[in-house]
């Protein structure tokens, strides 16, 4: 995602410096792909759920050979300090890539986002396969990751609307 997000920001200064594009991304999507990473993968996820939850990841748990006692998602009172199962981190990084797929052109974006979503289901069944999290784990970031970026993607993404558009419509 940061590289993603590097690129992104590159094309920006490119635009900015006037150079000839195809198609080059708008301080607009710049905010919007920043935003949502912040806010979705990094201050829920990491920050507010990862740290807080306590929940052990499957392989520190006794059915797995582990040494803690399972917790469900809704349980926020497991042995694990810090980095825990809930959510993931790395299931909610891959479905932000929803959001750099939802700014590619109108005809290719259906199979951006088909792709992005792809790789965020791939993530998050490795994830599950290594042993790193629960199937609740990776559900709940992609929901909570999906639902940030539609939510930004509406609030900083919409044309800007003009008095007279919306007299008219009245």
């Amino acid at each position: 995602p940061f590289w993603i997000l590097g690129l992104t920001a590159l094309g920006w200064i490119l635009r900015r410096l006037g150079l000839p594009r195809l198609w080059l991304p708008s301080g607009r999507a710049v905010l919007f792909m920043a935003a949502t990473l912040a806010v979705g993968p990094g201050l829920l996820v990491n920050e507010g759920l990862k740290d807080n939850s306590h929940r052990p990841r499957p392989v520190q748990t006794l059915e797995f050979g582990g040494k803690w006692e399972f917790r469900p998602w809704y349980r926020f009172d497991g042995h694990c300090a810090r980095n825990c199962s809930f959510v993931s981190g790395e299931a909610a990084s891959a479905f932000w890539t929803v959001a750099p797929a939802m700014l590619t052109p109108p005809p290719i974006r259906p199979l951006a986002i088909a792709t992005a979503l792809t790789f965020g289901v791939a993530t998050s069944a490795l994830r599950i396969a290594f042993g790193g999290h629960y199937l609740s784990d990776v559900l709940l970031a992609g929901l909570f990751t999906l639902l940030i970026v539609l939510a930004l993607y509406r609030f900083l993404m919409r044309p800007p609307t003009k008095e007279s558009d919306l007299r008219q419509k009245h």
